[in-house]
């Protein structure tokens, strides 16, 4: 799922669960706003009509002072009284009629008169019992009159006597249409219903007259909790049997309390309106907060499926996009950081190509060195070629000069001596030669070293130098020997001269030796001029493949070791040579020319062996630098495919 699905899902999902949130609480909060609502109207309405009634009833009270200190009713004086009745009847505001009763409970005058109910007596009624009791105002039951039928309620107002004893007491009976009137100023609601109740829970006055005149009543447990829940909003049922709501507010100057009441559908249809208007408010709400929530996400998200896209074609190796930050938040931070990390990354990739480049014209060149080298290691094994079969010759004509010297081995009795030390002194040559070729052999290993280490090139170019080395040291002995035997073969024919006639033959066969001895001096020297500029060749090589130092330094602190036991052969040959010369002045005894002759024929013989011996070296030198050159040029090919490679691998990206 893309991240605009999951925001689009989130944002719905936030949506609907603040709706559900927000219309819970509304709900809730709406419901006790229309319940207090309610409850307020309610009771305002029931305090203004309590308010009213209880006005009616002070008047009452007020009139009835004048009622208490009356002389004329003070004086039980029927016709006096009943005149006075009259009177007060015209001036009493809500009552229909006035009764008179003594202290006995007897009627002696009522207003309007009617003397059929003259001298009724009404001491068994509660209201007159009450009065009696404590002297004070009562008001009655609802009391259906036996003439009119109509309902009323009577109010005693007690009149004493100057010695302060009852003398009777004034009976105002209170039109219950009055109250009627009273409660008509009140709509409650649509349905509702306002009544005057008892605190016996009769009925004194209803919205519903014919209530009244049915004498219905509220009684049992409602009629307490309309009591004392005074100003508050009670649940109940009402006389018509509708569940209802109602508030209730006490009478002042009575024991009554005025009830007002509304169907509970009514205030459940009044809820329900209010609810459909707030969820109708909360849904336009949800509708324009949900569009300014699109809104601010497509422009939020717009940027990052601009940056999709341009990922995209980097994940397609198109390194030439180009990608800009046009805000600061995350994804602006985002943007700015993916076109830092772009450009490094083309910067990369552009030096990559740039030495993938470098390494492909370095390999080329490596592959023409690496020719060259192998051409010039043919060459020296052809010239190595040839100087082993002069070798082979110069062989050949010493062991001629040798069978010469034996016929004159009776002639140098004297330098047997001579020729023994010379033989120590070339048993120590071959001592020093074997320390020779273990350093070389110490040598050989630590050039393994260096083989082992180095990596591609480096490696055999590093054996290739140490071979060179190895055959320009092998040059410089067959250099030293070719040198040593023209002068022994130019003191022997010296020698062969001073015997005359019997060393002439001695004496050609020296000159042969010393021109065989110039010729391998020659080939030994071209050689060398070869292996000079091999050497070159390869000190390109060598700083075409730069990091080898440490090693090649170990591989020349080997050769130096080899030169050193060279040294010691030098220093050997020396003493030779010592010893020859030794020999020479001793023959210039007569009787040690013929010893001297063949001491140094032997050693003529001696150092050709060796010579031979050494071209053969050169020559499996030779061999393995040719193999060795041919894995250069390997390597290089190898390598020059790797960069090829590289480049191809490269060329996928758009710079």
């Amino acid at each position: 799922m893309s991240i605009k699905a999951k925001t689009v899902t989130l944002l719905l999902l936030s949506l609907l669960v603040t709706g559900i949130i927000v219309g819970s609480a509304g709900i809730f909060v709406l419901y006790r706003q229309t319940m207090s609502s309610t409850q307020v109207t309610m009771a305002n309405q029931a305090t203004q009509l309590a308010g009213q009634v209880g006005d009616l009833f002070e008047a009452f009270a007020k009139g009835g002072k004048h009622f208490g200190n009356d002389m004329d009713l003070q004086s039980g004086d029927p016709a006096r009284i009943q005149a006075k009745l009259d009177t007060y009847l015209h001036t009493s505001w809500g009552v229909d009629r006035l009764n008179f009763l003594d202290a006995t409970g007897k009627r002696i005058a009522i207003a309007p008169f009617d003397a059929k109910i003259i001298g009724d007596n009404l001491a068994d009624r509660k209201f007159f019992k009450d009065t009696v009791s404590d002297k004070q105002s009562h008001v009655s039951e609802v009391i259906i009159n036996r003439v009119t039928k109509v309902p009323s309620v009577i109010v005693t107002q007690p009149v004493k006597s100057a010695n302060g004893q009852l003398a009777g007491m004034v009976l105002q009976a209170v039109d219950l249409a009055t109250l009627q009137d009273i409660l008509s100023t009140i709509k409650v609601g649509s349905s509702g219903v306002a009544a005057i109740v008892t605190k016996e829970g009769s009925l004194v006055a209803h919205t519903n007259k014919e209530l009244v005149k049915e004498e219905k009543k509220i009684a049992g447990e409602m009629l307490q909790t309309l009591q004392q829940d005074d100003g508050h909003l009670v649940n109940y049922t009402d006389i018509a049997g509708r569940e209802s709501v109602a508030v209730s507010i006490p009478i002042k100057n009575t024991d009554w309390f005025v009830l007002v009441s509304l169907p509970a559908s009514e205030v459940k249809s009044a809820f329900t309106a209010s609810l459909l208007w707030m969820i109708i408010a909360l849904v336009a709400g949800l509708i324009i907060v949900g569009l300014v929530a699109w809104m601010y996400l497509i422009k939020t998200l717009r940027p990052m499926e601009l940056l999709t896209g341009e990922v995209t074609k980097l994940g397609n190796g198109d390194l030439a996009i180009q990608i800009t930050a046009n805000s600061n938040d995350e994804v602006g931070q985002l943007s700015k950081a993916l076109a830092q990390a772009i450009g490094s990354f083309r910067t990369t990739i552009a030096g990559v190509k740039d030495q993938s480049e470098m390494v492909t014209a370095s390999s080329e060149q490596l592959v023409s060195i690496a020719d060259v080298s192998s051409k010039a290691i043919e060459e020296i094994a052809a010239r190595v070629t040839a100087i082993a079969s002069g070798s082979e010759s110069t062989e050949k004509l010493v062991g001629d000069g040798v069978t010469t010297s034996d016929r004159l081995a009776n002639l140098a009795g004297d330098m047997r001596t001579k020729v023994s030390q010379l033989a120590d002194q070339a048993t120590v040559a071959g001592s020093t030669t074997g320390q020779g070729q273990a350093v070389l052999k110490d040598a050989a290993d630590a050039i393994d070293v260096v083989v082992q280490s180095a990596e591609g090139n480096i490696r055999l170019t590093t054996q290739i130098n140490t071979k060179t080395e190895q055959v320009k040291g092998i040059l410089a002995v067959i250099d030293g020997i070719a040198r040593q035997t023209n002068l022994l073969a130019l003191n022997a024919a010296i020698e062969a001269a001073r015997a005359g006639e019997s060393g002439r033959g001695f004496a050609v066969v020296a000159e042969e030796v010393r021109k065989l001895a110039e010729s391998t001096e020659s080939s030994a020297k071209e050689v060398a001029d070869i292996i000079n500029g091999m050497v070159a060749d390869i000190d390109q090589m060598t700083k075409a493949t730069e990091g080898t130092a440490p090693l090649a330094a170990k591989g020349a602190n080997a050769i130096q070791q080899a030169q050193a036991g060279f040294a010691k052969i030098a220093e050997t040959v020396d003493s030779m040579l010592s010893n020859s010369q030794a020999t020479l002045i001793a023959a210039e005894d007569v009787n040690g020319i013929a010893g001297s002759i063949e001491t140094a024929m032997k050693a003529i013989a001696q150092l050709t062996t060796e010579a031979n011996y050494s071209v053969q070296n050169v020559a499996a030198a030779s061999e393995e630098m040719t193999s060795q050159s041919e894995e250069v040029t390997s390597s290089a090919h190898q390598l020059g495919q790797i960069a090829q490679s590289l480049r191809e691998s490269v060329q996928q990206f758009k710079v």
